[in-house]
């Protein structure tokens, strides 16, 4: 059975982008930093379908406290 590829969608590429420039290696633990389920970030990742919603500040504390992003 061929493997299924699916692209990235937008908030994928930036998602993975940010991981890279804080040098966190692993989506899993992303996911842990976050506390959000890391079966639901792949979701995010891959299908335009999905939304982060209310999650999306949640989804970005890791990196405003590894000083990655600035937000105030």
């Amino acid at each position: 059975m061929a493997k299924r590829i699916r692209a990235l969608t937008t908030f994928g590429r930036d998602l993975d982008s940010l991981l890279k420039q804080a040098g966190i290696p692993s989506i899993r633990e992303y996911a842990d930093a976050c506390g959000v389920n890391y079966k639901y970030l792949l979701q995010l990742r891959t299908n335009s379908e999905r939304r982060p919603g209310r999650l999306y500040l949640d989804l970005l504390k890791p990196f405003t406290r590894l000083k990655t992003l600035d937000i105030t």
